[in-house]
């Protein structure tokens, strides 16, 4: 979600951890995209995250339910990651159940929509119930789709098994992923060859979304 976004919508992050070797970073905090990119292709150890503890969640519930009514905290799908997990476990511990924890069953643009769109339902006056159900209609119908050009830090992060990308060098094609409804990050197929990636890598999602849901959530 870009800054000006964050700011404007008044949506928080807790950050994860990325580790590069024995260096820690908190992502957006002390790590910028931008930095984070480069050491990536320069650093020869393979990052990792971690999931913030729970005290992160708690620390920031805690202030945001002292100047708002309610809160809504949208995580990472359960199914690929602890986050949801430990922002319920400080919610629980936030007094006066003013922090609502959902499971956004999506990762990366996923999530993010999701977040913008309970942030424009509060602002445009809906209460907390409402925005629960609103997120909750929206993430029926978000699909989010992820082309690897490249699988070889998939491979390294074990998202992806070494076999993969031997055929992915090999055929000349690349993986494309998807959430599925459960919340789990699947391969669901491939695209050939090397040239106009992005442009056929459009044709591919708009041949599985349908035109009558290309309206706004």
């Amino acid at each position: 979600i870009p800054e000006d976004l964050l700011e404007s919508l008044q949506i928080h992050l807790v950050p994860v951890r990325v580790h590069f070797g024995s260096r820690s970073y908190l992502d957006k905090v002390s790590l910028s995209p931008a930095e984070f990119y480069r050491e990536l292709e320069t650093n020869p150890e393979h990052p990792k995250t971690s999931q913030p503890p729970p005290g992160d969640f708690r620390r920031l519930y805690e202030f945001l339910v002292s100047h708002y009514d309610a809160v809504i905290s949208i995580a990472l799908s359960a199914r690929v990651s602890g986050t949801y997990n430990a922002a319920v476990t400080a919610a629980q511990r936030v007094a006066g159940g003013k922090v609502h924890v959902l499971d956004s069953g999506n990762v990366s643009l996923g999530q993010g929509l999701l977040a913008i769109h309970a942030a424009e339902r509060a602002q445009a006056g809906d209460d907390a119930t409402q925005v629960e159900a609103a997120v909750a209609r929206a993430r029926q119908r978000i699909k989010t789709y992820a082309l690897l050009a490249r699988v070889d830090y998939a491979v390294r992060g074990g998202r992806i098994p070494s076999i993969v990308k031997t055929f992915a060098t090999w055929l000349r094609f690349s993986p494309v992923l998807h959430t599925t409804p459960d919340g789990r990050v699947v391969l669901c197929g491939v695209i050939w060859g090397r040239s106009r990636l992005r442009e056929r890598f459009a044709r591919y999602i708009a041949r599985r979304t349908d035109p009558r849901e290309s309206h706004r959530l």
